[in-house]
């Protein structure tokens, strides 16, 4: 599958460059006596791609929801370009697809698209050229109830792209895509960001990693981090490093014997014996002198940036393998 990357630039409409596209100040949202969402400040530049990242439960689609009226905040300040949640010109401009797509089932893709753009006063123009960029004109007349999940997920952003929005808000765009599909829609988001702000809530941590400029970590409802994805993983500080040295039973005692890199865990079996610890950067040269110095041959030092889901791990103590929404 190919999503084509045909979308309008932004215009005389979209957001300015000075101002916040979403604007978040101390937002609170509880559920009886579940907080869904607790004190939430964030904000969202012109053309950035900001992820939203957190575990099961961790409020992400609440705050998204809160973003596009469908719930209201118990406290705290929310600003959709410029102007409160739901209100009708903001509203024009952001397209957005939370949870699940809900479409006419006995309709074709197609109708249900123009019903979409009709009550928008969209002409039927623009549901051709959304059906385009998500790849969907071969089974835009056929009936929604006979759509895989994947094809409902792309009539979903289909819909959110409607009336080319200066804010498109997307939760698990990627669910029920194959891996051809999922990286097709990472491209088309990656195309988006800079003709529109995209704000992505996704479980997946790859995904997130390569296409999001800004990513928010929300726990238990509350913000854990925020920052640049190169910031976020850098703050974590030690890093995965290899090494390849011999003989093995000497680098052992060497690696054993300090504090320092006590960790080291031995890896690669018989065809490819190595060792794997988390070093700060700065402390790679001493761990190499003291190998050298005990007579060890190191033929190889590998440093590798933790990857964002180690981070996000680290973050919110969640080792599940996944988060959610």
């Amino acid at each position: 599958m190919t999503l084509r990357q045909e979308v309008a630039p932004s215009g005389p409409g979209s957001a300015d460059a000075d101002q916040a596209v979403v604007d978040l100040e101390g937002v609170t949202k509880s559920f009886g006596a579940v907080q869904a969402v607790r004190g939430v400040s964030l904000r969202v530049s012109p053309g950035q791609v900001y992820g939203v990242l957190g575990p099961n439960g961790a409020g992400k689609t609440t705050l998204l929801r809160v973003l596009v009226g469908l719930v209201r905040a118990d406290a705290g300040t929310v600003r959709v370009l410029g102007r409160p949640p739901a209100d009708p010109v903001a509203l024009r401009r952001v397209g957005a697809l939370i949870e699940s797509p809900a479409f006419v089932p006995h309709l074709s893709g197609r109708v249900n698209l123009r019903v979409l753009a009709r009550a928008r006063g969209l002409p039927d123009a623009e549901v051709v050229r959304v059906l385009g960029v998500v790849d969907m004109e071969k089974a835009a007349d056929r009936r929604v109830s006979g759509y895989s999940l994947g094809m409902r997920q792309r009539l979903g952003v289909a819909a959110a792209l409607l009336g080319d929005p200066s804010l498109l808000i997307l939760d698990e765009p990627t669910n029920g895509l194959d891996p051809d599909g999922m990286a097709a829609m990472r491209a088309l988001i990656r195309d988006l960001g800079g003709r529109a702000t995209v704000l992505l809530s996704s479980h997946m941590l790859g995904e997130i990693q390569q296409v999001c400029d800004r990513v928010v970590v929300i726990d238990k409802g509350a913000v854990v981090a925020e920052d640049s994805v190169s910031a976020l993983l850098d703050r974590a500080g030690a890093r995965n490093v290899t090494v390849w040295a011999k003989p093995m039973d000497v680098a052992e005692k060497v690696l054993q014997g300090s504090a320092l890199w006590s960790g080291a865990t031995r890896a690669g079996g018989a065809d490819d014996p190595h060792w794997r610890l988390e070093l700060d950067e700065d402390g790679v040269p001493a761990l190499v002198r003291a190998l050298v110095e005990a007579g060890v041959e190191v033929h190889e030092v590998r440093r590798e940036r933790r990857s964002l889901e180690q981070v996000f791990f680290t973050l919110t103590g969640d080792h599940t393998g996944g988060s959610g929404k």
